[in-house]
């Protein structure tokens, strides 16, 4: 029998003292472990003054191993990229997520694959710690006006036949242009139920303004002004208020995106205040 501080994982480093030859007599909260946190399991024995020795109480969780969620967060499935698709992609498990699992694979509209990448290969694409996958596509692998699918997959840590995959898949179309995909949602919003997200997708890193007219193309708000943004989604939030910092009317408002880089591209879309 030996004594000593057992770490999660033992390795050939751990150091323990004999304390007896009596036998261990092990002791656990129940015969069969339930789903939570309430199981137990400790061992004792006696030492070799003959006095009984109690391990700690090791707490074994129990829970059910679910398939992970796969939330693709860019490109955006029915929109647009640019000709150097940032992918980002949210991993949830409470397991954690098997990286040498991860696959993204990307086809064009004919079903070609032009870019097949591997957790395996690249580890440093998936940060364990937010969740967050995060990888660029290289230059010439897609064309303007080109359609495209995106499948990422990956499978949880559970072990062995007990591990569970998923995958997600989104399609979009890649053009030139230096803003992309910009939208605007919940639309109509209502302020009083909270902020509408101004969405958009940039070709390069550029400096950006977001004006806000009413249908008389007043100009009613500067939301941002050659604000710094970077390439790939960005976003943006507006609560409703003009200049003043006032509530707008119900209605519909234009919202124009500038963006500053090699060169000035703008492009314009509706959203509608409902109370």
């Amino acid at each position: 029998v030996y004594h000593g501080t057992v770490p999660l994982s033992i390795g050939s480093d751990s150091s323990f003292e004999k304390i007896s030859d009596s036998e261990v007599v092990f002791s656990v909260s129940t015969d069969t472990f339930k789903e939570g946190n309430e199981n137990y399991v400790r061992w004792s024995c006696l030492d070799s003054d003959g006095d009984r020795w109690t391990s700690q109480l090791f707490r074994v969780k129990v829970a059910t191993n679910e398939a992970p969620e796969i939330r693709i967060i860019q490109p955006v499935d029915g929109g647009y990229s640019t000709l150097n698709p940032v992918i980002e992609a949210e991993f949830i498990d409470t397991n954690g997520i098997d990286i040498a699992s991860i696959e993204i694979i990307l086809k064009d509209g004919l079903g070609i694959e032009v870019l097949k990448v591997l957790g395996s290969d690249l580890p440093a694409i998936y940060d364990a710690e937010t969740g967050i996958l995060k990888y660029r596509v290289g230059d010439n692998l897609v064309r303007n006006n080109g359609e495209y699918n995106l499948k990422i997959s990956a499978t949880n840590t559970g072990y062995g036949e007990f591990a569970l995959g998923a995958s997600e898949e989104v399609s979009f179309t890649a053009r030139r242009q230096g803003i992309a995909d910009a939208v605007s949602y919940p639309n109509p919003f209502d302020p009083a139920l909270g902020d509408a997200t101004l969405r958009y997708v940039l070709s390069e890193d550029a400096e950006v303004t977001i004006n806000i007219y009413d249908t008389s193309r007043n100009l009613v708000m500067t939301l941002i002004e050659n604000e710094p943004r970077r390439e790939g989604q960005n976003e943006d939030k507006w609560s409703g208020r003009n200049f003043a910092c006032r509530n707008l009317s119900n209605g519909i408002y234009y919202l124009e995106f500038i963006a500053e880089g090699s060169k000035e591209n703008r492009v314009y879309q509706t959203i509608a205040i409902f109370r």
